[in-house]
């Protein structure tokens, strides 16, 4: 169909890797969720963020299968730094994954961490060295 992703132009090492990283961590429901993990660098994009989500935020491999497009997301730019505002809040509800990253920083602040917008952004822009980030980092840049 139109949102079928053509994976042929892939590195075949590459996607051998990434495969067997997934496989080992439990985390193969990834894959037909966003078959262009496949293109993600392993050292930099897939291990960084696999590393978050299952043991910085302590989710399991089956919340991220079901949820495996969190990939897509950057680290940097927005799955780290809405964990962390959640925690600067002292937020303990466990939002599902999906709740947390596709909605947009204003519906972020607004629905989830209820707050402004301007209580988010002044939060990141005082936030310690882990939010050097460009705007493009935010709109969910897979390559940070």
């Amino acid at each position: 169909g139109p949102r079928a992703h053509c994976v042929l132009r892939y590195d075949t090492e590459n996607m051998q890797r990434v495969a067997r990283f997934l496989r080992d961590r439990g985390l193969t429901g990834v894959l037909p969720k966003l078959p262009r993990v496949f293109g993600y660098n392993l050292e930099n994009n897939i291990k960084p963020k696999a590393a978050f989500l299952l043991e910085d935020m302590g989710r399991s491999a089956e919340e991220v299968n079901k949820h495996g497009h969190v990939f897509k997301h950057s680290l940097l730019g927005r799955i780290k730094p809405r964990h962390q505002y959640l925690q600067h809040l002292g937020v303990t509800r466990r939002f599902h994954l999906h709740q947390m990253y596709k909605c947009s920083d204003e519906q972020f602040a607004k629905n989830i961490a209820k707050k402004s917008l301007d209580h988010y952004m002044a939060w990141m822009s005082q936030s310690g060295d882990f939010l050097q980030t460009s705007a493009a980092a935010r709109q969910g840049d897979p390559q940070q």
